[in-house]
């Protein structure tokens, strides 16, 4: 049977604008393109799973209001597992996402996102874990004794969650950016544990008590949207992982995926599907 994999963390509506400063008209600022599209990096990270043919169970939360609906909807249509996906009193999470000429900022309407104790329950049944913008959930996972299938992914802020430094050495790995990787080391957390750390352009890192282990460089693309690009390649990692390949092994084809996820606007328009994916690191090996 296919491992399940159970993504913990929020689910959110995406809202793309474009912008047309050309035909700007005193405050009036024109609208060049726009869509509606499922997003939250959670919800990002399952989809990735889910078009690479593995199992995501998503485990977060939507507002009992339509956007709640329509969001469910959209993931079931990837085939991600949403049966612990809790409809809840209040909005649903909405990030609006400006592209102003070269220049990209997220505003986040938190909505229902946090609001109430992440059910780790749901998770107990999962091959791995994967965590992502709940931090809270990790001290109650390492509680519930799922700290060795656990992986989080780290972002500067999450530090400062109570309880969470403690139980990261206990976790299987950590992914984070270079923000987390600065942090970590301001408060001279030496983990113990592997700690993957995500460069963009230059790739990845492997990391363990601060010592890099290995450097797996980036596939080179231009880049059109880097928004989820960061997600892709969680996910793919994840799948790799749960597939029976060793982190360092599952890098080489995380961060292809994190490249081919930049290649249009939104944060799942190009996440790439198993045949995709495939084809690039072939193309990525035959070209070193």
């Amino acid at each position: 049977m296919t491992p399940v994999i159970a993504v913990v963390g929020d689910i959110a509506v995406d809202y793309t604008i474009v912008t047309d400063h050309d035909r700007a008209q005193d405050e009036k600022v024109p609208v060049a393109s726009s869509s509606w599209e499922l997003g939250g990096t959670a919800a990002n990270v399952a989809a990735q799973i889910a078009k690479l043919g593995g199992r995501a169970a998503l485990v977060g939360d939507v507002g009992a209001d339509p956007w709640g609906g329509w969001l469910l909807d959209r993931l079931g249509g990837l085939g991600v597992d949403t049966t612990a996906v809790r409809q809840l009193p209040g909005r649903s999470t909405v990030v609006t996402i400006v592209h102003d000429a070269a220049r990209r900022t997220l505003y986040v309407d938190r909505g229902v996102t946090g609001r109430a104790p992440v059910p780790v329950e749901a998770a107990s049944g999962a091959d791995l874990v994967y965590v992502n913008y709940a931090p809270e959930a990790v001290p109650a996972l390492v509680e519930a004794g799922l700290a060795a299938r656990t992986m989080l992914g780290l972002e500067h802020w999450m530090l400062d969650t109570p309880g969470l430094a403690e139980c990261l050495p206990r976790l299987r790995a950590v992914v984070t950016n270079e923000a987390g990787l600065a942090e970590l080391r301001r408060r001279r957390l030496r983990l113990g544990v592997d700690v993957v750390v995500t460069l963009g352009e230059r790739g990845a890192t492997l990391m363990r008590d601060d010592e890099i282990v290995h450097h797996e460089p980036a596939l080179p693309v231009t880049a059109v949207d880097p928004t989820g690009a960061g997600d892709a390649f969680a996910g793919a990692l994840c799948h790799a992982v749960v597939g029976g390949r060793t982190l360092r092994a599952a890098m080489s084809s995380a961060v292809v995926a994190g490249a081919l996820a930049t290649q249009a606007l939104g944060a799942q328009a190009a996440q790439p599907d198993a045949a995709q994916l495939a084809a690039a690191v072939r193309a990525a090996d035959a070209h070193e």
